[in-house]
Order: structure tokens, then sequence, then C-alpha cells
């Protein structure tokens, strides 16, 4: 019981700080220890009496901390028991290596004890003897009681103690010196001071400071966990710093050591965070009174100081400023507070994250013959991320001390090298600007600048790339070089037209450094314009067709083309420039020679212009070199390791160079390259319809573009066979795991390269497989450059920067471009003299010698460097992570674009005032571009804004929401606030039009799907979808959704019709296709057969559905066996082949084995009825064990011939994955159609085939992902997930033998009750498994299908159902029945599927919880099951997809709910299987053995029904080893009489109306009820 009243005192402003910040951490972490060397004749009892005398002199050493009921803040409690207890280890046997490692264990041991601060000792004490001369004195304490001058006073009264009680013996006797100062009165004198008037100025002072905003403040290395727990560390650095040298320079500077090792400290913090202002907190001891420099207890503190940095600063200055930052803040120590700190500045903070301290040269402490010394000690009294410790001994020691929750010890130790490389440049440089200062050691920077670009590499320079594709064409004239469409043309064929094309160019005077403009769509035209003109030794200007014609129009002057090569239907660009048109030009064209034309042309003369966005509002044309483009090439050949004669594919534009890396590969090494036309390229199901055609090798592509089209129904199919090169913006980890779920063996790559360094210079290859093992960055890595390029990352000053520090991206080598066309003052801003190029060839030991020969020796461009403006950071392996931007240029699907330039753009438009334009990700991959602007008059919408920008910039530079603000926000100093811009809520924006619902069908599926891709509460059929969010991309997303509900768009018709209303108008419908050929190929496994492979059978492969059959009529066996080939051929599921791999089983669609029909004959019309019996019953079960699902044997078909006198039989036997009840029906139907063809004749005819199990489970893969079945996971987490009953214990035998665990109940739903068990220990297999049968009469039969129904508007379900519940719940005496459910499977989730002929396991199995809580009338009980029923969505097809094929684990996971102890499925009707006059009947007892008797039995209970003979039948199945047989059989005795009750109730019953009745009318059954009676007529 808490205790009424505590005589105590206050705490210390420190002790209540330490307390508060405790409450978030561990208080364990916060302690002081230290290790004592005590060196000459010891008297072990004198000592333990002098610390007893100390801890009684001491209160501090004997303060609890101690709360009443509603105080948050403790008070001191002063413990007047003593006593202590000093643990002794005597060590003195052991050897020095052995002593030393127990010491290290001991006190490892004592930093780790737990500290009771409530009750316990807060004194903890060891001695350690070593020998008879050598002693270790381990000491710790909570931080609450001391800090590290606490213990060199404790050690010192310790040892004055001890040498007063040594001279004199009379121990009892003798007095120790005068009471010292007790804590509890210091922490009240504290109190007073703080709180006084005198405190006034103080408080004053540091009300005045401004501290920057440290809540984010990280290391780039730092791990960005939420809330990590705190666990310090220590790492001790290695110092060859002199004292005296130290001394030197604050003598010199009139400072002091601390003040020099605190600078540095600084200025590395700078260095690698990039922050100018920022605070550290250092230490201080608190003491700065006489009277407590003796004195005991929590007196240190951390003081906030202000660094402001410059590059430009000395480090001599920097000492100034630190010298009179840590002076001003010592001398207002006593009034500082950390409301001061939490007030001035935002955020929640409660450390400092970086600290320094410096402790004061401990002394050693002697008696006559004795000495103590403290060694080693541990201080920690507030939390930190890292805190630099120094001290000053005989030597300078330094200590990192750090949050090994938040670093890595190899980065502490990277840290501690950079520390101690400042240190010593700064000693010997102490004029020189701080920004030039080394941080790196000669090991890391001939890391960085060498061993990372070791990239050396020969190839034939001389040649140019068309030169290369002319001998290939030479090499395979008649291989297909270019596809596009239907057009395609041969190497020989390619080679010829460019030649001609050549030749008519130098006819009209086109020369080396002559610009032609290539204005053509994509087509095998832009082909041969590319190699014409570098046949005639011009340049190339790729143009889209898609830009603004002014765009356009500038490009083309401002590049000073002197011709132009287009199509007819283009508009004309300029007059002013010859224009070559391809249609109607062609003929003079092709009266010119078709061979190589001469050149004079050199790898030194320009290859093309490619024109990237600019940032004053036209775009800049960049040069790109032969030489650069032959080094490219060269280089990513190596990369991809492609045979000779591979397919690759483009996407992209030409205008841009991203599609280089196929165009250029393929064409030089027999390759034949696709030009995928823009519409197909921006549709998802074409495009993988075009890929499934024509095999793709190796795609270039953009990730967002692909993360689009991977929407497609079989997106695998988009996938290239062998190499995915991704580039054009960041590459998410998401998408790479994505993307290998479909193509397991594909190589991906990530491509990095601006324009200006040719295509692409950096590349990293993504392992195959699992990639948890690669994903420790935010993004995939940008590799490690290419052959003969070099990458560093560099800070403002071009000094390079340590692994894992972020900078800017500069590329060197021989990719980097000519420069800007043109444009030569931004030439030499961004393109910049290459300071390493004399370390990258003789290493970074001389770092002058040999730059100049160097520089001579290469070209004048491998001696610059390129300025990306990228941020990123070195990886410790070499690679290179990208960060982000410095400027504020964005990349959006691959498109480079200048925020300035769209500003720029949207100020000309008359009725804006201001504008600014961001591109935001407010979503994890979903980047866009959101333009705020204030308007001088209002708009009538946006569509204005978005035609006023489409005259200017091209489409994927037009933002995708405008908000419009009353004013930009701005900062303090008058620049706009960036943070401040709100984002775009889901809402409509005040730009847009009036809302017009959705008024067809269509149209609500329409903006239901634009409604949920561009997540937005509501989309009228007005609204443009370019003005509420969409774009390109989405665009993609948008037509393959709206296919996939069975409309049928393009995204060109989407460009084209921009409003849900006009899309609506022109949409088709698309109708059920499926393939009717043989379907081969990979198929992923469906839920039910994921369940399947869970159970771990001992035995899978003998897990079958059999029937057999009695032959009603002559049948020819030879016939027969035909008929069974036939079907082989049309199910496509009876091919089904399984193979076990690494990451689970794979489920292949196999081609058909003509010679391997699984039919067999059996003659056994020689023996008698008894011995048929005994050899069908043994041939049976032969069979039954004879499948091989991972051979392709999932059936068997047997032909008994019983002799003239008897019927004979026919045994279908076809393993469970590959057949379910309904597939029977189907197979039998389909059998005897094709025998009747067969025997008169004819040609097989068969009903056209629906759609193949394949695109059901490729579907389902896709459906995993939909909204609609995310929308259904709340069902099924809500009412199953994560709650077991306490009363169920667990079933015996669950998968592999191991129990179940106990059943799941609804969340706040009632009690569940256990199945009473006859045997709780006894087993259940299938060798255990027995049944009981009951059946209904015909009369009841007839009664339950026709007429039951009728009363409550009821399925037979309901009231086999509910017949169910009520009979469990009156034997286990519960109100509830948790029974698993099997559906056929087939449900209509998606109105393109046709599944009613198609043969596979299809099954559904789900769990559905039936209650009936109070209920006892046959009807109410009818209805609430009915009810609960209904409420499951789709009829639980969606439980098994999210539970097996949810790319969420969370999800996956949680559905792992413990199974049911019952299970329920009703067959249906077996007498509608086979009609009267058909050739076979079914036999009354159909064949046993169907399952392994090895294999365990997933449940209790297995209720089966069906109607065969006219009557229903129900088998109860069950182990004989767990219920007794006269259990059985009185519970389905019992179900039988509660349906008969059931029937009979219905048949006399008015009947009634549930809420399910009425779906659209949202009521409860109370509601309905008020309804029904208020219309009834009355009597």
């Amino acid at each position: 019981m808490q205790e009424l009243s505590i005589k105590g005192f206050r705490l210390s402003p420190q002790q209540k700080r330490l307390w508060l910040l405790q409450l978030s951490t561990s208080p364990q972490n916060y302690r002081v220890h230290c290790t004592v060397r005590i060196q000459g004749s010891l008297n072990l009892k004198i000592l333990e009496l002098a610390i007893q005398k100390v801890v009684e002199r001491n209160e501090i050493l004997r303060t609890n901390f101690q709360t009443l009921m509603g105080m948050t803040i403790p008070l001191q409690v002063i413990n007047q028991n003593s006593l202590l207890v000093i643990c002794h280890h005597d060590l003195s046997k052991l050897s020095t290596e052995e002593q030393n490692s127990k010491l290290e264990t001991l006190f490892q041991t004592v930093t780790h004890h737990s500290f009771d601060l409530e009750r316990g000792s807060v004194l903890e004490i060891s001695l350690v003897i070593l020998s008879s001369k050598k002693y270790i004195l381990l000491i710790g304490l909570p931080a609450m009681n001391a800090d590290a001058v606490t213990l060199n006073n404790l050690v010192d009264e310790i040892n004055c103690t001890y040498t007063t009680y040594l001279q004199n013996q009379n121990l009892q006797n003798r007095e120790i010196t005068e009471a010292p100062l007790q804590y509890a009165d210091l922490a009240e004198w504290q109190n007073e001071l703080f709180e006084g008037e005198e405190a006034k100025l103080g408080k004053g002072y540091w009300c005045k400071q401004y501290f920057p905003d440290f809540t984010n403040w990280q290391l780039p290395y730092e791990n960005s966990a939420p809330e990590p727990e705190f666990e310090p560390r220590i790492f001790s650095l290695a110092s060859h710093i002199k004292p005296e040298r130290l001394e030197a320079i604050a003598q010199k500077y009139n400072t002091k050591i601390p003040v020099i090792l605190q600078a540095c400290w600084q200025i590395l913090l700078w260095r690698i965070t990039g922050r100018s202002e920022f605070v550290i907190g250092t230490y201080c001891d608190g003491r700065n009174y006489q009277e407590l420099e003796s004195a005991l207890g929590l007196f240190a503190k951390y003081l906030p100081i202000n660094c402001n940095l410059e590059a430009g600063l000395k480090f001599s200055e920097v000492l100034g400023q630190t010298s009179r930052e840590v002076d001003n803040s010592f001398k207002w120590q006593e009034s500082f507070s950390w409301d001061y700190i939490t007030s001035s500045t935002e955020g929640d903070r409660n450390f400092f994250p970086f600290c320094f301290e410096f402790e004061k040269q401990q002394s050693r402490h002697y008696t006559s013959d004795l000495s103590f010394s403290i060694e080693e000690q541990f201080v920690c009294i507030d939390r930190f991320k890292i805190k630099l410790v120094c001290w000053h001994r005989d030597e300078i020691s330094m200590a990192l001390h750090y949050d090994a929750s938040l670093f890595q010890l190899e980065d502490i130790s990277h840290l501690a090298k950079q520390f101690q490389t400042l240190l010593e440049s700064a000693i010997n440089q102490p004029e020189v600007a701080i920004g030039e200062l080394e941080i790196l050691p000669d090991s890391d920077r001939q890391q960085l600048l060498v061993e990372f670009n070791n990239t050396s590499a020969d190839y034939p320079k001389h040649q140019c790339w068309h030169q290369l594709f002319e001998q290939q064409a030479a090499l395979t004239p008649n291989s297909i070089a270019v596809v596009c469409e239907d057009r395609q043309l041969t190497y020989a064929q390619l080679n010829a037209r460019a030649n001609q094309l050549a030749h008519h160019l130098q006819s009209l005077g086109v020369a080396s450094e002559t610009i032609v403009a290539l204005y053509l769509d994509r087509s095998v035209e832009i082909c041969v314009g590319m190699l014409g003109v570098l046949k005639a030794g011009a340049a190339y200007l790729p143009l889209d067709p898609q830009l603004p014609a002014d765009r356009l129009t500038f490009m083309v002057q401002d590049a000073k083309a002197s011709v132009i090569l287009t199509q007819q239907h283009l508009a004309q660009l300029t007059p002013q420039i010859a224009t070559i048109c391809f249609d109607t030009d062609w003929q003079a064209i092709a009266q010119q020679p078709d061979v190589n034309p001469c050149s004079q042309v050199t790898p030194t003369n320009l290859a093309y212009i490619i024109y990237t966005s600019g940032s004053s509002g036209n775009p800049k044309g960049v040069a790109i070199e032969h030489q650069q483009l032959l080094n490219y090439l060269h280089g990513i050949l190596k990369k991809l390791d492609l045979p000779l004669g591979s397919s690759f594919a483009t996407v992209s534009t030409f205008a841009a160079d991203l599609g280089n890396t196929a165009i250029f590969p393929a064409l030089c090494t027999g390759g034949c390259l696709h030009i995928i036309a823009q519409e197909r390229a921006t549709n998802a199901e074409t495009l993988a319809d075009y890929c499934d055609r024509h095999p793709i090798d190796c795609l270039k592509i953009v990730p967002s573009h692909l993360n689009a089209l991977l929407s497609a129904t079989h997106p695998a199919k988009i996938l290239p066979r062998q190499r995915l090169i991704l580039g054009g913006e960041a590459l998410s980890w998401n998408l790479v795991e994505k993307i290998q779920q479909y193509a397991p063996n594909c190589q991906i790559f990530n491509h990095y390269g601006p324009t200006e360094t040719t295509v692409g210079v950096l590349t990293y290859a993504i392992q195959n497989g699992a990639i948890q093992d690669e994903v420790v960055t935010a993004t995939v890595p940008l590799g490690r450059p290419i052959a003969n390029t070099q990458a560093y990352i560099l800070d403002d000053r071009l000094q390079p920067l340590p692994i894992g520090i972020p900078g800017e991206l500069y590329i060197g080598g021989d990719s980097v471009a000519r420069g800007y066309l043109n444009r030569p003052e931004l030439t030499a801003e961004r393109f910049i003299p290459n300071p390493f190029v004399g370390e990258r060839e003789h290493g970074t030991g001389d770092r002058e010698q040999g730059a100049e020969g160097e520089a001579s020796r290469l070209s004048p461009f491998a001696s610059r460097l390129y300025k990306t403006g990228d941020l990123a950071r070195y990886l410790p392996d070499g690679n290179i992570e990208f960060l982000g931007r410095r400027d504020r240029q964005v990349k959006m699907h691959g498109f480079r674009i200048e925020l300035a330039e769209i500003e720029s753009a949207l100020a000309q438009h008359p009725a804006i005032r201001a504008a600014v334009v961001l591109a935001r990700e407010d979503e994890p991959d979903k980047k866009r571009l959101v333009a705020y602007v204030v308007l001088h008059q209002q708009l009538d919408s946006v569509t204005d804004l978005r035609h006023f920008l489409k005259q200017q910039l091209p489409e994927y530079a037009i933002p995708t929401a405008f908000v419009q603000l009353k004013a930009l926000p701005l900062t303090p100093n008058g620049k706009i606030d960036w943070q401040a811009l709100p984002a775009p809520d889901n809402t409509r924006s005040e730009l847009s039009g009036q809302f017009v619902a959705p008024r067809t069908q269509t149209e609500k599926i329409i903006a239901g799907i634009w409604s949920e891709v561009l997540e937005l509460e509501k989309v009228g059929i007005y609204d443009n979808f370019f003005e509420i969010g969409g774009d390109s991309i989405l665009s993609i997303q948008i037509a393959t959704r709206i296919n996939q509900s069975g409309l049928q768009v393009t995204p060109k018709q989407l460009f084209e019709q921009p409003t849900v209303a006009g899309l609506a108008a022109v949409v088709g419908t698309v109708a059920t296709q499926a393939e009717q050929g043989t379907v081969t190929g990979l198929v992923p496994l469906t839920p039910i057969q994921d369940w399947f492979f869970e159970q771990e059978l001992p035995d899978p492969h003998h897990w079958n559905q059999a029937l057999l059959l009695e032959v009603q009529q002559a049948i020819a066996p030879a016939l027969l066996e035909q008929a069974v080939q036939n079907l082989l051929m049309y199910h496509d599921a009876l091919r089904l082949q399984f193979t076990p791999t690494e990451s689970g089983w794979q489920q292949i669609n196999a081609g058909l084995n003509a010679t391997d029909v699984p039919f067999s004959r059996l003659d056994l019309s020689g023996l008698s009825a008894e011995e048929q019996a005994v050899a069908l019953s043994a041939t049976t079960a032969e069979l039954q064990a004879s499948l091989n699902f991972t051979q392709g044997s999932l059936l068997r078909v047997a032909w008994f011939d019983l002799g003239g006198d008897r019927p004979n039989l026919l045994l279908f036997i076809i393993h469970h994955l590959a057949v379910d009840g309904v597939s029977w029906r189907i197979l039998l139907s389909d059998l005897q159609t094709i025998y009747q063809q067969l025997s008169q004749g004819q040609s097989i005819q068969l009903p056209a085939k629906t759609t193949s199990f394949k695109q059901w489970s490729e579907f389902l893969q896709e459906y995993a992902r939909s909204t609609t079945l995310q929308q259904e996971r709340d069902y099924w987490l809500y009412r199953f997930a994560g709650t077991t009953a306490e009363k169920i214990p667990p079933t015996p035998l669950g998968k592999g033998g191991s129990q179940i665990p106990p059943t799941p109940l609804e969340k706040g739903g009632s009690q569940l009750s256990l199945l009473p068990l006859d045997n709780p220990d006894g087993t259940n297999t299938v060798a255990t498994a027995n049944s009981v049968l009951v059946a209904l009469n015909g009369a009841e039969t007839r009664a339950l299908l026709q007429e039951v129904p009728a009363a409550y508007r009821t399925q037979i379900d309901d009231v086999l159902l509910t017949a169910l519940v009520q009979t469990f719940n009156q034997w286990t005496q519960g109100n509830s029945l948790l029974v698993d459910l099997e559906g056929h499977g087939r449900e209509a989730i998606a109105p393109h599927l046709d599944l009613s002929r198609t043969v596979g396991w299809f099954t559904t199995i789900f769990p559905v919880l039936l209650t009936l809580d109070g209920i006892s009338q046959p009807g109410e009980a009818l209805k609430a099951v009915k009810e609960q029923l209904r409420n499951v969505p789709q009829r639980g097809i969606g439980y098994g997809v999210l539970r097996y094929l949810s790319q969420d684990t969370s999800t996956r996971t949680q559905l792992e709910i413990p199974q049911a102890q019952v299970r329920f499925n009703y067959l249906g009707q077996f007498d509608q299987v086979l009609p009267e006059s058909s050739l076979f009947k079914l036999v009354d007892r159909q064949p046993e053995a169907s399952r392994s008797p090895q294999g365990n039995r997933h449940y209790l209970l297995d209720v089966s029904g069906l109607v065969l003979g006219g009557q229903l039948q129900l088998e109860w199945t069950y182990s004989d080893r767990i219920h007794q047989r006269t259990t059985i059989e009185r519970l389905a005795n019992k179900y039988i009489e509660t349906l008969r009750s059931l029937i009979a109730h219905c048949q006399s019953a008015a009947g009634d109306y549930t809420p399910s009745d009425f779906p659209q009318a949202n009521l409860s059954q109370t509601d309905l009820e008020q309804f029904l009676a208020k219309i009834k007529p009355r009597e």
C-alpha cells in the first residue's frame, strides 16, 4: 500500500531534469562508474570501515527517490540505514591476461547493475584483489546521485578517511573532521537561487538567445527509427597529438585546449551535415562556487553553445568565436533551464543530440605507502546521439560516446578518423579557412578518388557508331534490324536507305558540325534519319511532335539547324529552313546511291543534340560527340553482357536520350530494335499483347512508366526475358520486388546519367531473388561508374566527402559532353576543370606531382567534371546513393523539369499575380507537380491555365494540381516558405467547376476508378482528368483499370476525352476472351492450392477425388480412350504439373504427350462377384496411390470389364489440385459428347472454351491488389483476426501432426465452446477416419428444395447451417459455432471472366461465425443465420485471396487465424450431373481410399451434404480415436431431427423478410419490421 506521507527534500534543478528525461528512456542508462587502481599494502578491514564511514557522512550516497500518489516529481528521501555490502573478487591466482579479461567482465557487470532508485542501495562497490600490492575498486552510482567530479571527490574522501583510520587504531572514538555540506541542502539552495530575484539577470540572458532548431538534426548515416531505445556505447580514439602542440596553439591564440578540441568537433559536424547554424551541448561541472568543489552529488549539466560557421572562416577565428560562446554560457550557467530551449525553438526536444565534454585531469591520491588513482570511468548524466569526450592526463585522451541504437560501430570508427585528421590539419594550419581543412585520411581519399574510380578500359576509339553499324549490316544483312508496328527493315534495307539519305544530305551541303533536325513520329523512318545524318557526317537534333510548336521552333532556331527531316502530316516549323519530307521527297532521295558514303567526320565531331529544360524559361541543347557516344556504347555493352542478335525495345521519345541504351547497342550487335508506338507504349494491355507475340530480351524504361504498365492483366508479359534497365528517376525497392515476383530470372539494372554525361554513367545490378539483404538505402543505389568514367561526391569547395556524407555528384571521364550548344557561359559554369586528374593517375600520396603531365595526355573533355546538381553519397561498397537535388530541377517520368521554367510561363498569364511550383511526394512513389497561384482576378477553372501552359510547355511539365492562395507564405527574411505551402487536399479545389454526379452505370464505373486512383472523395462527370491530379502515367493505370472492369478504352482516348462524360461516350465493352488453343506456361497458385501445400501432407500425391460410373450402354473402350485423350487436350487443368522450388511450389500447364493417355483396361469377367469386388477394391486403391503431380500425372481412368451379365464400370481418379465438384459435371458431359461424336465419325466439336484456369489464377493475383478486395480486408480482420477462445484447448493433430491452436472468436462476440471429446488424447488421421451417413426421405428433400426457400427467401445452405448451429449449440451448451464453409469459388467478381465451362480446383474455404445468442424460435434462427451468411462479402472468396495472395505481410499474418473444428460443405444436386439418357450413371457406393491414410485430418468433424437419388444425404466424418460412433450417430440424428423441424416450420409459417432482401435500403431488422407493419393491409 502506498504511503500517505514522505519526509523528503526537493530535487535539485539537475535532478529534476534528469528524472523527467528518465521517464521516456530507461533510467538504468544514466549512471556513473569508475575503476580505481590501488597500489601498496592495503588493510582490507580499514578500507571497508573507511568506505562505510564515507557513506555515513554523505547523505547523497544513501538517498532514494520516492513519490506519493499524484506526484510526478519525487522527493529525495535519505535512508538512515548506511550499511553497505562490498563484494570481493580474488583474482590473485590468475595470470595477467586472465585478470584483465575477468576485470573487463566485472566492469561490464557493474555498469549493467540495476539500481532501485526508490528503495535500494544507490552505491555499488566491489573490491578486486590482483596481488598483495595491487587492487581494483569498482564504484558505481545512479546519475541522480553523482557526476564525474563526484567520483573524484568520493575517491579522495575514501583515501583521506582510510589514512585517518590507519593512523589512529582507536576506531570507535575517533571522529573524522567536520561534517560535509549535504546535497539536499545544496539542492534547496540551488532552487532558491534559481527562483530568486538574483537570477533574473541570468534568465534575461538566456531568454535573449536564439537557438537554431535541432529537432531533426541527424548525421547522414544515422538510423531513422521513430523512437529508438537509448543505448550508450564508447569508442576510444587513438591520440597522436602531443599536449605540447595543443598548448602552443592555445598560448598563441589566447585560448585553452578544450576550446581547440571543441572547435574542431564543431567544424567536423558542420562539414558532414552541411548545417552552418547549430547548437551543441557542452559539459559544465556546475561547481562554480568554491563550496561546491568538494561536494558529492549531481551538479553537472550540458549548456547550449551556438555555432555559426562559414567555409571562409579561418580556424583561428572559429577558436575566438567558440571561446566567447563558451565563456558566456558558463558565466550564466546556474540560470540555465531547458524551458528556454523548448520555448525559443520548435518541437519537443529534451536533450542535445551532439555534445562535447572535457574532463579535468584526475588527481592521484596518496598515503604514506598507498596510492588511489582513477583509471577508467563511464559517466552518463544526459542523453545524446554522439558526444566527444576528451581528458588530459599525461596525454590527451579522447573517446566518442554514441547511441548504439542510432549508429553502427563502423560509422563511428570513420567519424573518429575524420576528427583525428581534422584536428591534425587544424593544428598544422590554424590560419587556413575551415572549408579547406582536411577531414579525410589519406587511405580514405585514395579509396574515394582512385579505387572507386578505377574504370580504365580500352576499346577501338577511331570508329564512330554508324561505322560499327555498317560492319554489322555486312555481317547480318538479312536479319531484322528495326520493327515498328507492322513495318520492319532488315540490316541491309536500313543501311541502304540511310546511305541514300546521307548522299542526298551531302548534296545539300550537310557536313561535319552541321545540325539536321529530325521531326518525325516514332517509326522506322526515325532510324533511317538518325543513321543517314550520322553517315553524312552531321549531327542530328531529335524533336518530339508532342511538344508545343513554339518550343520546337525555338530549338530548331537555337541549334541553327540547316535541314529538317519530317513527315507530311506534321506541321511545318519554320519556312526559313530547308525541309525534307519522307513521304513526298523519298522518290528523289531513292535516286541516290545506296553504298556507304564518305565523310570527314571524326570521333571529336558532334553526333547529336538533346534539348533539356532550362531555368531561364527556354530549353538548352546538350552537345554530344561521337567519342562520348562510343565510350558509352562499349561501357554499357560490357554491363549488359547480352548475346549477339538479342531483341531490344524502346518505349520513350527519341527527343530524350533514355532510349539510347537500347537503340545504339541493338544496331551494332545484330539485334532487333523494337520501336514501340506512343499509343501502345501507354496502353498496358496492348503492350503486354505485343511483348507476348514479340518477346523482348532487353527493355529500357522509366520506373514510374513501368509501374503503371504493370497494372495490366498479365504484367509478366511486359517484362523482358533477360535485361531490364530502369532509369530517368529514382527507383524504389517496392517496384523491384514487384518486378522480381513477375520475372524472377530477369536481371534488373538501375542506370543513372544526365544527358550532359551521355545517356548513363552509373549502373547498379540488382541481385536476382530475395532483395532484403540489399535494402539498406531508401531507394535503389545508382551504382558505380561504367568504363572510363569517374564519379565524385564533393562539397562546395570541391573537396571529396567521406563515405556516407551527402554532397554534390560530379561526373568526369570520357563520357562528359562537349557542353551546351551556343552557351559558353553556362558551359563554363557547369563543366569545370577536374582537380583530381593527377591523383587519379598517381594516387593521393603526391597530389601535385603528375597533374600537369596527366592533363596533357587526356582529351580536353576528360580533364573536366560535370556538376550534376544531384545530391548523393558514397556507400561503403563504392556504390552511390541518390538523395535528391541541390537546386529546383526535378525528374518526372524520366524528364528533367526546371520548376523555374513553369513559374516563368505561369507569370505570363494575365490573371496571375504570383506563382510558384513544387514537385510534391506526399505519398511514397507518387510525385506530382503542384502550382500555387495568387490571382489578380478570378478564373472560371484551371482549364484556362492548362490550355495557356500547353502553348509553351510539354505535357509532362504541366502541373497536375493548382492551389489558389491569397498570398504566398514567406519566411521572416522575405523568402518563399516552401515548407508552409499546403498539400492539395482530396476535396474539390476553388478552381474546379460545378460538381455533376454520374448518371449512367458506365459513368459510375469510370468516376469510381478515377476517384480511387486519384484518391479523391468524388469525381464529377465534367471534371477534367488532368485538372484534378491526373497525368500521363496515371492515365495508363486508369485505362487498365477501366478495361479490367469490362469496358474498353485506350490512354489516347483519355487524352482526347479527359472528362467522365466524354470518355463514357466513346468506351466500348470487352467481350469475354478465352484462349481457344492449348494453354501452356507458368500458372500462379490459387488460394486453395496454397492452402493444400500449406498442410505439408506426408503423401501429398495421394489426395484425390474419384467417381465410379456404371456403363449403361455398349461402349468401345478404344473410342473411350480417344475421348479421354481429347479431354486432356481440351481441359488444360488436367495437364497441370507442380515443381518444388526454394520459394515454394511452382505450377506449370504442360503440353499434351499423345502417347501418354492415362487409360487402363482390366478384364475381371472371369472372376466371381465376390472376387470382382476384391479385385476392384485393390485396383482402385492401387490407382488412387499412383498419381504424381510433379510428373504431371493427375488423372487415371480405368475400364473394368465385369462380363456380359453385369454392367461394366468406369473409374475416374483426378488429383484434387485439378478438379472440384463443378468440374466433374463438365468433364462427364464433355466425355459423353466426345465419345458420341467419335462413335459417329464426326469431328470433335465442343462448346467454346471459357476463361482458362491459368487466366483465372493470373486474375486473382491482380485481384489481390485491387481496391475492391482491400475494402473486404477490414471485414475479415475485424471479425476473426487476433482473438482466441479461452475455453477451447488445442485440437489433436493438426498440420504436420502438431496441435491445432485455439479457435478464434469474433471481436466482441459470444464465447465459443469446445466440441466435447470422448478421447481428448486420440489421433486424428485419415486412417482413423470413419463416417456416419444420415438422410432425409424423398418427400422431405423435395420440401427442402422447393417449399422451404419461399418462407424466408432462403437458400438451402441457410437452412442446413441453421440446423447445424442449433444442433451443435445443444451439444456444446454454447450459443455460437465457428465453422469453415466450402464454396464452389466460381464467383462473378469480374464481368469479363466466365468460368462456366472451366475445369480446375476453384473451391473456397472461409470461416463463418454463426451466433444464435438468445434465439430459440426456428423462424428467428433462420433469419439470423441467413443475415450472417449474407454479410460475408462475395461468398467468402476474398478471404483466401487475402490470406495467401496479399502482398501485405501484415494482412497475411493476421489472417493466419486458428482453424475451425468443423467444416461444412454442401455439394449440390448430383441427380443433375448425369441425365437418365447418359452413357453412365453414378454407382451408389463411391470409391474409398481417395486420401492417403498417413495424412492428418484438418477438422474434428467434416459434414458433407449432397442430393443423390432424390434424397439429401449427409455424411459425418470423424476420427474413431477421438469420438465414439454412438456419439456421432446421436449428433447426426439430432441434426436430421432439427432439420425436419425447420422444414415443418417453413411449410406452416407465413414467412417474413430480412434486410438482405432489400440490399439498397440499408435497413436493420427492426426498421424493416416497422416499415412492413405500416404497409401491411388491414384484415
